[in-house]
């Protein structure tokens, strides 16, 4: 009865009250007008009329930090759940349907009542059954109750605490022996608190307050209802609330909306959890320590890192909170929110933007000719295959006047690192596919990092994924780089058609590489020119015999 008292005793009195957690109540008194103790209607008994006072302050009640924890399998129907056909019309059958529906009612109260600074949470307890023990194991049900610490920083916290006075109490609800009735505790620090909500756009912190990174830029908010701590179990693609805890390399993140937003101690950030690749920064896995991560990707991925470049500082590190869950506990998951699968379309010339290495100019090429092509007339789509979730390329692509702009976030992958060919490949049809469908009739698709890094030799090297392409345009940042990376591009049975990046920009570079193999260097202005990429274009055509544009699409302006 520890959680059903609880929460009664603070409706009562919340003026005693700094922050209540009920955990697993068998029902609850609700905000409606069924009699009490069920709800605020006249008692069929005694001379009290215990629901009226509970409305006197209720408003006050409503203001009050309120978290609800139950586990996820706490489904069971027994003697303490009271079940009869009104009460489960009025509460639900489980205790996880009652709470639920608890909290969704006091959101719905503080609409009526107009209350804005809303920090009412329901939290799901993954694995757990109607176990006190097995909720805090597996559930994690001590972080919820002591946010900011383990035990041990509250044992230590208790002890300075109880030296001094304090007028409010935390009051902690529990149906489990070692908590059957209220206990004082210390009033735990709000700096840290999650604050998780169900099924509320209107007062839902999650969506309101924390900062949502670029890679979660699909996801529907309104499906946010809840949190789990068990961060532990965090696959690719989950997303997950964490604190910024100290910032170091990363110091922006960069926002859903497509701008940089500066990080201060404690803002609280919304990553999807994912691994990277990348030489001149980090190399990272998808795995989350509950005891603090990596920022891996200003972009917005969480991890953790293996590998640093000694060019750059460590990275920002984070505090995880929880996975953000939806109305059933499930975690989501940007492969949620994807585009529909299709095949590779026949109907679009493919061209593949690859490169000697990071930074060798693959995005600058990848645009450029994109601007050159839409300025001769032709409907242009920019992909990215490969590559970990960021606004920089996708921005550059949109600046250039591409008509269908799309990367791998889209097919719901944060990064491509360490993912299978299998769903690398069928993601790269599914962008060709919607940019066919968008009209386009030409598509450059650039595949990340450098031909040696693991997915992309293992794209390039497979003869399925050849056939997608029309055509190669490499780019490489010197001229050692142009010989060798055309080189192991011959060993994968390609042979680049353009070839452009950073050596593009030294005239000495494109000398020694023009006195060394008959290779043509194509400048960044070549590539912008309207008739120069429109020339690539009917060469690429001509050598893969598709001379003509497909009969469902037209160019916008006649190619002279």
């Amino acid at each position: 009865g520890g959680a059903q008292f609880s929460h009664r005793f603070a409706i009562l009195y919340p003026h005693l009250i700094s922050r209540l957690t009920v955990a697993a109540a068998g029902w609850y008194t609700f905000p409606d007008e069924t009699s009490f103790p069920y709800g605020f209607g006249k008692a069929q008994f005694g001379r009290t009329d215990w629901g009226n006072k509970m409305r006197t302050r209720f408003e006050e009640f409503l203001r009050i930090p309120i978290n609800v924890a139950i586990g996820k399998l706490d489904t069971q129907v027994d003697e303490a759940t009271r079940s009869t056909p009104e009460i489960d019309q009025q509460q639900g059958k489980t205790r996880f349907e009652r709470g639920q529906n608890w909290v969704k009612q006091l959101h719905k109260a503080a609409r009526e009542l107009q209350i804005v600074d809303l920090d009412i949470n329901f939290y799901v307890l993954p694995d757990s059954h109607h176990d006190f023990k097995e909720c805090v194991i597996k559930g994690g049900l001590d972080k919820i109750i002591f946010p900011e610490s383990r035990m041990k920083q509250v044992f230590n916290q208790f002890l300075h605490r109880i030296q001094g006075k304090s007028d409010k109490i935390h009051l902690l609800g529990s149906r489990s022996t070692i908590h059957s009735k209220p206990i004082t505790l210390p009033v735990a620090s709000q700096q840290n608190t999650s604050k998780i909500f169900v099924n509320s756009s209107y007062s839902s912190k999650v969506i309101t307050s924390a900062k949502w990174a670029f890679t979660t830029r699909r996801v529907n908010h309104a499906d946010v209802a809840g949190l789990t701590p068990d961060v532990t179990n965090a696959k690719p693609g989950d997303l997950v609330l964490t604190s910024v805890e100290q910032i170091n390399s990363h110091k922006c993140i960069q926002l859903t909306t497509g701008r940089p937003s500066h990080l201060y101690i404690g803002d609280l950030v919304v990553l999807v959890c994912g691994a990277r690749y990348a030489p001149d920064q980090y190399e990272g896995i998808a795995s989350i320590d509950p005891t603090g991560a990596d920022m891996l990707a200003g972009g917005g991925l969480i991890g953790k890192m293996r590998y640093s470049s000694q060019r750059i500082t460590r990275p920002t590190r984070l505090a995880p909170i929880g996975l953000i869950t939806d109305t059933n506990g499930e975690t989501l998951n940007i492969g949620n929110y994807s585009l529909t699968p299709m095949e590779r379309p026949g109907n679009i010339t493919v061209i593949a933007a690859v490169g000697a290495s990071m930074n060798a100019g693959k995005t600058t090429a990848t645009a450029s000719l994109a601007h050159g092509l839409v300025r001769a007339g032709y409907s242009v789509a920019t992909l990215k295959a490969t590559g970990t979730g960021a606004f920089g390329d996708y921005n550059a692509y949109k600046d250039a006047g591409a008509d269908y702009v799309a990367d791998f976030v889209d097919v719901g992958m944060g990064s491509t690192y360490l993912e299978s060919l299998g769903r690398i490949t069928k993601g790269m049809h599914t962008l060709l596919g919607h940019a066919a469908n968008a009209g386009c009739n030409v598509a450059i698709i650039e595949i990340a990092d450098g031909v040696y890094q693991k997915e992309t030799a293992a794209l390039l090297s497979d003869k399925r994924v050849q056939q997608v392409f029309d055509s190669i345009m490499f780019a490489a940042p010197c001229a050692a780089s142009v010989l060798g990376g055309c080189s192991t591009l011959k060993s994968f049975g390609l042979e680049p058609t353009i070839v452009t990046g950073m050596v593009s920009r030294s005239p000495l570079a494109i000398r020694e590489v023009e006195s060394q193999a008959d290779i043509s260097i194509s400048t960044k202005q070549a590539l912008c020119d309207p008739a120069t990429a429109g020339a690539m274009l009917a060469t690429i055509r001509r050598e893969n015999h598709k001379t003509t544009l497909p009969q469902n699409t037209v160019t916008r302006a006649a190619f002279a």
